[in-house]
């Protein structure tokens, strides 16, 4: 499939420390440079040439995308588990990266959606969320582990519900010391469903201006 890009056409993989990693050929480049001696090396290609730029997803995010997009660069991102990997194959570099990003691109590696800015703000916005409700599970689940090392079982039905929260509010330990761990696991408690609040309420005021605000409103109905 290499065959069907132009002899003119030059490949190149940014590792995510923004060097250069590797050249059209799939060898090693011998030298590494800051990005923007990649961007003035690709520029002096000559007019007949193309340059195209791949680099993996990561947890940089896609700001390196951006730049070179916003540079006029024809720039993709590739996800991890697209790219071919050789059995027992474990020790992991930049540059052995880029050299097989490089590769897979010649044969048609395929990219990946990269998100807007806004699109990718109201994403991490309902990360913080979800986040802070993982946060939330594990305060209760550590503050019910405390008390049931100590033999304190709550005897109603439903857990967390208005008369388990009363019950706990009232409890109290007879070690001044144990008391003070019991207050700290409830105070983790009440942050967090605090942060949960105020992350919802501000998720549901993004929504309204979000361009994909019709579809959840679509999903929300179909759960309700």
């Amino acid at each position: 499939m290499a065959g069907r890009f132009r002899n003119t056409e030059k490949f190149f993989s940014i590792s995510v420390s923004s060097r250069l990693a590797a050249t059209d050929s799939g060898r090693p480049a011998h030298e590494q440079p800051h990005l923007c001696h990649l961007a003035v090396r690709v520029s002096k290609l000559e007019r007949d040439q193309l340059a195209r730029l791949v680099d993996d997803a990561g947890p940089c995010g896609y700001g390196l995308y951006r730049q070179l997009a916003g540079k006029g660069f024809e720039c993709m991102v590739c996800a991890p588990s697209l790219i071919p990997k050789k059995p027992g194959e474990r020790v992991k570099t930049d540059r052995r990266d880029a050299v097989k990003l490089v590769r897979s691109l010649r044969a048609g590696l395929s990219a990946v959606y990269v998100p807007s800015v806004e699109d990718e703000a109201f994403r991490d916005l309902s990360r913080a969320w979800v986040n802070a409700k993982d946060d939330m599970k594990r305060a209760r689940q550590l503050l019910k582990a405390f008390l049931l090392s100590h033999g304190v079982r709550y005897s109603g039905r439903a857990d967390w519900g208005t008369a388990h929260r009363r019950w706990i509010s009232a409890f109290v330990f007879d070690s001044a010391w144990q008391q003070l761990a019991f207050d700290e696991y409830r105070r983790a408690i009440e942050d967090r469903i605090a942060q949960c609040s105020r992350l919802e309420a501000a998720l549901r005021e993004a929504v309204v201006n979000w361009r994909f605000s019709p579809a959840v409103l679509g999903l929300q109905a179909m759960v309700k």
